[in-house]
């Protein structure tokens, strides 16, 4: 159950800042300790479960560029091996894809040799081995089966076109991709998002469905092709797929860099998971839902490392000589991590009475750079056949190899043990409302306000196929529950949809939700409301929409949804959204001497990457006209400019006594103060509020104080100000009495105890200064800090980890796949310690402890090591005061809150 991604699309990526900080190093390591490590061929696997062991079972004399795999009936290993995808023209091989049987002869777990089972197939991305002797083939436009009827060891019989796929798209890593048996006796498949290009795909009977791949997508249909049937859409590649013991369907999604991980999901019918590609070109656009932030989409079981290419659901069997992993591990998830060069075990658990999933990770086996895992098999031993595309990553270059993980000393199962899945009440109560009896008004109500994924989305599609409780909840009037009113719009928009219906003449009913919706004040209502506009291009409410956008005390992801919109509707030519086009526009709003001020805040704040074509002239001049608030955002976003200009204005903001308080402390956490601005600042410390304070005592750090100005400094009143003096004059400023950084309970009384009230103003300087906080280094918040960093509030699990406070103790807890250190050798020879910052398909973007930034390709790296270190640091509370610490959690509470 694999398939191979060999070509992706290259991104842009704005420069980093020259001050991306001062990275730490910590005594973890990025996977479990390795066991034994077995070389071959310049090649290094090494196995992290204890007693296991890596064997390699056929090197590339045997196999070269394998993207598939699977067991046959007999045992015996099959793959499929690429011969078409990415051929260069010197490439002598055959002229389709190859299905060899690696035979080992003596069993002692080498393969002997090989034999070409069938050669017929193009862009071939999965096999699978399924009943009465037919194996199935995935191709970039086809799902096929084969079978050795005669018994001479080569397919002779073939049936074509089970599954067929007409586009003009020819990308083979955006087409059909993975297959699983399912429990129905059937198999879903996946399909990726075809780049956005319309399509028609067949059954064998010749059901058909034709649309614009909007999203990639998980189909179902029976053995023979027939009884073809959409599941759920909204993946971006849905590369591997399995189903587990009780028939639940999981999905690898390949992610495109550090907003859209990879993840895992758990997939159900008539689900959406939130990727449509015509908005893509902006991986953070309001109308997009990468880890089911917005209602109606679903979640993700957990995020994934770069690149998984196979996912296989691991199941013990009785042996009599038996190799696998820890029986205890029966049932686990096996998932190759191509662009990390390891398979990891992931163990996915119910959490009951929610109808989701937890994930826990944990390295199986890690390899070196030359180790591209790519698709996984397990013989009825538990053995783990993994596929090594090897060499140079994308390149075509004659390697390839196959390695077997088995247990060193072979022992019997008399036994297998039993997968018993947890029921959830959940689900039977999803099955209650799509299939059960008509609902009440109450009931749909109450199943509309829950806070539960799939219990929301099971209403709002039963909602939409029953128009006459739809009219009685439309009669009822407004619904103050926010999530309710979300859900009566999303199941017209469904209804309409699925009849059919001419989005420009909607029944009235439906026309005035639709336009009530767009007007509510509350953006989780409007957000979903443009979206349904954008997508169809509803031009009767085209003069709505504009007011919208004219509206300069929009939140942010609505006033991009507005603009969306509006160029969807002016632009019906064009089916993909642009978002160059965007940025154009907002730069003329921007430049425009007549238009709001508020208006040009939000353009600044929504596109950080256009800041390259925005001067300090400019927002200084947007700063002058704008009031408090604006003026305080302003003046954080003219200090994170790149250029030495900035300095002079952001001196006569801090030191101008006529400026309001919070602009004069947002200046001072940006300037590069000197030793002759210590007899102002000091004045200021001595006679400024608690804001402005803050920002002078911070700014004073590094600065040379006489004897008399440090007698002033000490002289300052309050617990507060004494800490803040002490890390001036750089002495020991921690108090002895903090918690332990594990003791969140304690910490958590401790900060309740300080004087004072939380400033949320005050958590957004430590936020965004470099000498206390220092998040905007690798991070991002209300359009300020590292533009290609990470969102501070969180993505995916991420987001509902148990509190901002414990991310601040012990941030290693929650540091990702990005994040983590690596040793880099490249192709020259040159070795770097690096941290990665974003993934850009076959490239990636790297920074070393001297904040420089570099890219490599995978044919330009030779060797690829974790080690110990991580770009977090571990002492973060050791550089902040008390009330800095409580003021920057009330400022990322603040953020989340607001999500």
């Amino acid at each position: 159950m694999s398939r191979f991604m060999l070509m992706m699309e290259g991104m842009r990526f704005r420069n980093q800042s020259a001050a991306l900080a001062v990275l730490w190093v910590l005594g973890q390591g990025l996977w479990n300790s390795p066991g034994v490590i077995f070389a071959a061929e310049g090649e290094a696997v090494a196995v992290s479960e204890e007693g296991m062991e890596a064997v390699l079972f056929a090197p590339k004399s045997l196999v070269q560029h394998p993207v598939a795999a699977a067991v046959d009936g007999a045992g015996r290993l099959m793959v499929v091996e690429n011969q078409t995808q990415g051929r260069p023209q010197s490439w002598k091989g055959p002229e389709q894809d190859q299905v060899v049987v690696l035979i080992d002869e003596n069993g002692d777990d080498v393969a002997d040799r090989r034999e070409v089972f069938f050669a017929g197939s193009a862009f071939t991305s999965d096999i699978a081995q399924g009943p009465e002797g037919w194996v199935y083939l995935v191709t970039r436009n086809e799902i096929l089966r084969v079978r050795d009827g005669d018994g001479d060891g080569r397919a002779e019989q073939v049936e074509r076109r089970l599954i067929w796929m007409e586009t003009d798209e020819g990308v083979p890593a955006k087409g059909l991709t993975g297959l699983a048996f399912d429990q129905r006796g059937g198999f879903v498949f996946g399909m990726g998002e075809n780049s956005g290009k319309g399509y028609q795909i067949r059954g064998a009977d010749g059901m058909m469905f034709e649309d614009q791949c909007e999203g990639g997508q998980v189909w179902r249909a029976k053995l023979d092709g027939s009884g073809l049937k959409r599941v759920a859409t909204g993946f971006y590649e849905p590369a591997g797929l399995t189903v587990d013991g009780m028939g639940e369907v999981f999905v690898t999604d390949a992610g495109w860099g550090a907003d859209w991980p990879s993840r895992l999901l758990h997939v159900g019918e008539g689900w959406d998971f939130g990727v449509q590609d015509r908005y893509a070109s902006n991986k953070r656009h309001p109308f997009l839902s990468w880890d089911g932030s917005r209602l109606g989409t679903m979640p993700m079981v957990g995020r994934l490392g770069e690149r998984p290419e196979d996912l296989v659901r691991y199941s013990v069997e009785a042996s009599p000589m038996y190799r696998g992993l820890p029986v205890d591990q029966n049932g686990s998830l096996l998932v190759a991590l191509w662009g990390e060069h390891r398979v990891e075990r992931c163990e996915v658990a119910r959490r009951v009475m929610s109808g989701t999933f937890g994930l826990k990770r944990e390295t199986l086996c890690q390899g070196d750079a030359g180790f591209w895992p790519v698709a996984l098999a397990a013989r009825k031993d538990g053995a783990i056949y993994v596929l090594d595309w090897a060499g140079k990553g994308g390149e075509m270059d004659g390697t390839g190899a196959v390695w077997l993980i088995r247990k060193k000393e072979a022992s019997p199962l008399a036994e297998a043990p039993k997968w018993v899945g947890i029921a959830d009440p959940v689900v039977s109560l999803c099955e209650t409302i799509l299939e059960g009896p008509a609902a009440t008004e109450e009931m749909m109500l109450e199943w509309l306000a829950s806070d539960k994924p799939v219990i929301y989305r099971a209403a709002i599609r039963r909602l939409s196929r029953d128009g006459v409780l739809a009219k009685k909840l439309a009669e009822v009037g407004y619904q103050p529950d926010p999530r309710v009113r979300v859900g009566l719009l999303l199941a017209a928009r469904l209804g309409t949809e699925r009849e059919g219906v001419d989005m420009n003449s909607l029944p009235t009913e439906v026309d005035e939700l639709l336009r009530a919706s767009l007007l509510d004040a509350d953006p989780e209502v409007s957000l979903p409301a443009l979206h349904w506009v954008a997508d169809h291009r509803i031009k009767r409410h085209r003069f709505l929409v504009r007011g919208i956008s004219e509206d300069p005390q929009l939140n942010e992801a609505v006033f991009v949804a507005a603009l969306t919109a509006l160029d969807r509707i002016d632009r019906p030519e064009e089916a993909v959204f642009s978002g160059e086009r965007l940025k154009e526009k907002l730069m003329e709003l921007i430049r425009d001497e007549k238009a709001d001020v508020g208006i040009q805040a939000l353009a600044l704040r929504v596109v950080p990457g256009i800041r390259e074509e925005v001067t300090p002239e400019l927002v200084l001049g947007l700063l002058k006209k704008s009031e408090d608030e604006r003026r305080v955002w302003m003046t954080h976003f003219l200090g994170q400019m790149p250029g030495d200009e900035k300095g002079v204005m952001l001196r006569g903001l801090a030191f101008d006594a006529g400026e309001i308080t919070a602009v004069r402390a947002a200046a001072l956490t940006h300037l590069t103060t000197s030793d002759e601005d210590v007899p102002p600042l000091l004045e200021m410390a001595e006679s400024a509020g608690e804001l402005l304070r803050g920002a002078v005592l911070a700014g004073m750090q590094g600065l040379r104080l006489s004897f008399d100005q440090q007698k002033r400094l000490k002289a300052l009143e309050g617990n507060e100000n004494q800490m803040a003096a002490k890390r001036v004059l750089g002495e020991v400023f921690v108090p002895v009495q903090r918690p332990a950084v594990s003791n969140l309970a304690a910490w958590k009384g401790y900060l309740e105890r300080l004087e004072g009230e939380p400033d949320v103003e005050q958590g957004r300087q430590v936020f965004l200064s470099q000498v206390r906080g220092g998040c905007a280094v690798c991070h991002h918040a209300e359009g300020l800090g590292n533009v290609d960093g990470l969102s501070i509030v969180g993505e995916g699990e991420e987001a509902s980890g148990e509190s901002v406070l414990e991310s601040l103790l012990q941030p290693n807890l929650q540091v990702g796949t990005r994040g983590s250190g690596w040793t880099i050798v490249t192709g020259e020879g040159e070795s770097h310690l690096v941290f990665e910052m974003a993934g850009m398909g076959e490239r990636r973007r790297y920074m070393d402890m001297k904040s420089r930034v570099y890219e490599w390709g995978h044919g330009e790296i030779e060797k690829r090591e974790g080690v110990a270190v991580t770009v977090m640091p571990g002492d973060l509370t050791g550089r902040m005061t008390d009330a800095e610490i409580r003021d920057l959690v009330a400022y990322l509470e603040a953020l989340r809150t607001k999500q």
